[in-house]
């Protein structure tokens, strides 16, 4: 099953791109995110899934709620449901510890 986010915001993430000054297809190179999806999410024509979201954020030196705004904060039971999250080969639990 694929997660996609309802709060995507094209024209916050337009204007991302046009903060840094780059192109679409700088922005795919710079996320690893095929050209042809970061157009479809530039135009509205689909919403990245959370990985993808963080990859965009990452490459776009935003955080993630710049380009996806929270309509309110998530309830404890959310947060339980998506605390898990695979980004590439990278496995992270909510109760891993970094460093």
């Amino acid at each position: 099953m694929r997660t996609t986010l309802a709060t995507w915001d094209t024209d916050k993430f337009r204007a991302a791109c046009r903060a840094q000054g780059w192109t679409l297809h700088q922005i795919s190179v710079r996320s690893g995110i095929p050209h042809s999806a970061v157009r479809s999410y530039s135009r509205g024509g689909s919403s990245p899934s959370p990985a993808r979201l963080v990859q965009l954020a990452q490459a776009l030196d935003v955080p993630t709620t710049a380009l996806a705004p929270l309509s309110q904060a998530p309830t404890l039971n959310e947060l339980r449901s998506r605390c898990r999250t695979d980004l590439g080969e990278h496995r992270f639990d909510c109760g891993d510890s970094v460093g």
